[in-house]
């Protein structure tokens, strides 16, 4: 499989992405030709990325990443059900590529497989129920920063960090790792006695794309997942976290500022969860005295992790192109305003919040804020780093909307009030060091820093 294969065979041959997919679909539509078979597609293929490592000359990445665009919608490559509905619409025209954006300058080493070796040989998969796993995506980089960050202030043997994947060699020697699956209800509790765990910092869940596609296993992690680790936490009397999201607002929402307390509605399955999840625990919390904590993050920057196509991930990419290129091309006008975080802030800003005093917290559930720009903010400061910066802007008409309908500015009042939140970078500091993290970045690895 190559990245550079133009819109790929599926896409020729008349694969309808908009019916299998139930794009534009009201939440209350009676859905008749929804399919999960792109994503099935996927998770074969991923069955044989696991099982021949070598083999395959794309990695893990490339396959989360094409699993969430054939929902997100950023690109136009999985819109409309034929070629001949794409060529009437004219999508080639309106919108952009994604085998292209992964060909940029930065983007395509992300996608590639390091181990791979190439072979004429045949490979012949297990299919033995036993050989076959559930494919939920890596470890996440905030929990694997997070858990960084405790280890240096509570000891590196105090900090458990879980997963139901294998971690990477750096991950697995870094502290202690146990295999645990949030749907596994009597392992979870073992675990928590075994090691007399107090705080329990939950980020397991079926992220919005992949959700979509299977509601029933979102239903699973998402909610029930939950619910057992709500159980777990009454049971053992822990000082349980669980994180929200910029998704969990919609289009109803106040936007400029969004307060802590407003109508909310989101139109993912993913949003829903959180919203749940926020209201379960604030219910718990008065019914039962469980410690329960929350935050809503916002769009999050860190260069380690590649940029993935979404609705803020111009604020990764436009810093990669400013040190490759020098040219960026944004898919959002000049003037649209998002709220961002560093991830130090990030982290930050969780461990301050589960270390405050409970008698402090007026709320169960708090926004936290850092910064809030636009596109040619954030270009204009760039400039100051590097001169020759040029910027063009092209609007993609669904990410522009999906931006639209997302606050302009989190209203984190309630959280500098009750708990002290202030954040440490601003657009200038954020600026100077994700510059300096990349050109350092580029440097170990034997690239041009600029």
């Amino acid at each position: 499989m190559h990245v550079d294969m133009k819109e790929c065979s599926s896409l020729q041959a008349g694969h309808p992405f908009r019916q299998r997919c139930a794009h534009s679909a009201y939440s209350h539509a009676r859905l008749q030709q929804e399919a999960p078979v792109f994503l099935l597609l996927l998770d074969c293929v991923w069955q044989l990325w696991r099982q021949f490592p070598l083999a395959l000359g794309f990695s893990e990445a490339l396959l989360l990443r094409l699993a969430t665009e054939a929902y997100a919608s950023d690109y136009g490559t999985f819109l409309c059900s034929s070629h001949q509905e794409r060529c009437a619409l004219g999508v080639t025209d309106n919108t952009h590529c994604l085998f292209r954006a992964l060909l940029r300058p930065g983007e395509r080493d992300c996608y590639s497989n390091p181990l791979y070796e190439p072979t004429e040989l045949a490979i012949w998969p297990s299919v033995h129920p036993q050989a076959l796993q559930l494919w939920r995506g890596g470890l996440g980089q905030l929990g694997v920063g997070l858990a960084q960050k405790l280890r240096k202030q509570y000891g590196i043997d105090n900090v458990i960090l879980s997963d139901i994947k294998k971690p990477s060699h750096h991950v697995f020697t870094s502290g202690p790792f146990v295999y645990a699956d949030v749907l596994d209800y009597k392992h979870l509790r073992e675990l928590i006695v075994n090691y007399r765990v107090t705080w329990l910092i939950h980020y397991s869940a079926l992220l919005s794309a992949v959700g979509e596609a299977n509601m029933a296993q979102a239903r699973e992690i998402n909610i029930r997942g939950l619910h057992n680790v709500l159980d777990l936490a009454l049971e053992n009397c822990l000082r349980l976290f669980v994180p929200s999201t910029i998704g969990a607002f919609g289009p109803s929402s106040p936007r400029d500022p969004t307060p802590d307390l407003c109508v909310q509605r989101p139109q993912t399955i993913y949003g829903v969860s959180k919203v749940h999840g926020e209201l379960m625990g604030e219910y718990l919390h008065h019914k039962c005295g469980l410690d329960f904590r929350c935050l809503r993050y916002p769009g999050v920057i860190s260069v380690s992790a590649p940029p993935g196509g979404g609705t803020t991930d111009y604020a990764v990419q436009i810093f990669h192109d400013a040190l490759t290129t020098g040219h960026h091309e944004c898919y959002l006008r000049p003037d649209t305003r998002l709220p961002m975080m560093h991830i130090s802030d990030c982290h930050r800003a969780t461990i301050e919040f589960m270390q405050a005093p409970e008698s402090q917290l007026s709320l169960r559930t708090y926004n936290i804020a850092a910064m809030s720009f636009t596109p040619e903010e954030v270009a204009q400061e760039i400039r100051k780093h590097v001169p020759h910066l040029k910027v063009t802007y092209k609007p993609d008409v669904v990410r522009q909307k999906i931006a639209d309908s997302w606050p302009m500015r989190f209203d984190d009042t309630n959280a500098r009030r009750d708990w002290g939140w202030a954040s440490a970078f601003k657009l200038e500091e954020l600026v100077s060091d994700i510059l300096r993290s990349i050109r350092d970045k580029r440097t170990t690895d034997g690239l041009p820093a600029s």
